[in-house]
């Protein structure tokens, strides 16, 4: 199973002008850039697999309907879709509006990602947001009413500046509205440089710790668990049957195919756990497009990953799950015997009270061990 994360960039022509321009230049040439690649890795690389879920992130709501229909048909036309059952799109909830909600899903979208950072005016202009948070809610409530019952909400987490009483409310707020999945955004700076690999630790929202983090976290996140939340991963909660397929896949190390400017990817090569591939694409929207419409690939670094960083990378990744790390798949396809060689590290980590004890070769944290994911992982990889 694989999943495709299809980067959309902020687009500096909007929609509207667009629509009057009989040419409408730059995000023509994207769109086909971004169908040329499609066509592309489907044909060379996911051939034999089946597409689980489909993330359509960064600002796919500056395309116009027409625009985003090709991207979506080019997913459906070079891959195997008949079992993807999760299709999550990144949105604004502020700009959506009936007809666009409709267009979304006559596409197939079933999931909405909504980037509300705050819904209070004054932390919202503290966060560069438009100050009016009640077109967030009722894009919120079009959204409902249009059949979007997944819905995902993110808010602005670990700002240096953010007062807590706007923190709380923002969860308090959220729960009134019952969103079934609550996401903690970390920003770039928050995530440590030596986080294996960042980019994606950014899509797990991992986070690089410090104490007014870790209280903030703390707090948040045993109110949202005492109110019926379970932190499925590291920053995102969930009520009931709404975790996230792609995320899940991502750190369960899936196929992961990046498409479109900064993407980034993670394939496994051949049969055999020891050929893994990480690349990504070059940022710049013109140097993506230019490179893909002379029918070259817009690869800006590609590595091949190590056993070793594999299995570190697994259990980090794994470790941020409710579900935990299962220690013998970690060991017969990584390598790594946890229980071995840090025998030491777990009963301290478990007297200390940052893990659960250790049944069915499962490793799980507590709750304060989530608070400090990142002494856990210290101590496990020293």
């Amino acid at each position: 199973m694989a999943g495709i994360y299809l980067h959309i960039p902020r687009l500096s022509i909007t929609a509207a002008a667009r629509v009057a321009r009989p040419e409408r230049g730059p995000v023509t040439r994207l769109v086909q850039a971004i169908t040329n690649e499609l066509a592309y890795y489907g044909e060379a690389l996911a051939k034999n697999e089946t597409i689980e879920a489909l993330y359509l992130a960064g600002h796919p709501g500056d395309l116009l309907d027409d625009e985003l229909g090709a991207v979506v048909e080019a997913v459906i036309a070079h891959y195997d879709t008949a079992a993807m059952t999760e299709c999550t799109l990144d949105a604004d909830p502020e700009t959506l509006e009936r007809d666009t909600l409709r267009t979304y899903e006559a596409l197939g979208i079933n999931r909405l990602h909504l980037k509300v950072g705050s819904f209070f005016r004054d932390d919202r202009t503290m966060l560069g947001l438009p100050a009016d948070g009640e077109r967030v809610l009722q894009g919120i409530e079009r959204a409902r009413a249009a059949g979007f019952e997944a819905l995902s909400v993110e808010f602005a987490f670990g700002m240096p500046d953010q007062p807590e009483e706007y923190w709380m409310a923002n969860l308090q707020r959220a729960l009134t509205l019952t969103i079934p999945h609550l996401v903690f955004a970390t920003p770039e700076a928050a995530v440590a440089d030596d986080a294996p690999p960042a980019q994606w630790a950014r899509n797990l929202n991992l986070p690089f710790a410090d104490p007014e983090w870790t209280y903030r976290y703390d707090t948040g996140a045993r109110y949202l668990r005492d109110n019926g939340y379970e932190p499925y991963l590291l920053t995102s909660f969930t009520r009931g049957e709404a975790h996230s397929q792609f995320h899940q896949l991502v750190a369960n190390h899936g196929h992961v195919l990046g498409i479109g400017p900064g993407a980034h990817s993670f394939w496994w090569h051949g049969t055999s756990y020891t050929r893994a591939h990480r690349w990504d694409n070059v940022r710049e929207f013109r140097r993506y497009t230019d490179l893909l419409l002379q029918r070259q690939l817009p690869v800006n670094t590609r590595t091949t990953v190590d056993l070793d960083t594999l299995g570190e990378e697994f259990l980090l990744f794994q470790l941020s799950t409710s579900a935990g790390v299962n220690l013998r798949r970690l060991e017969t396809q990584y390598g790594v015997d946890v229980l071995t060689e840090r025998l030491e590290a777990l009963a301290r980590l478990e007297a200390g009270g940052l893990i659960e004890p250790i049944r069915n070769q499962n490793l799980r944290l507590t709750l304060l061990g989530r608070t400090h994911w990142t002494e856990v992982t210290d101590a496990l990889l020293a």
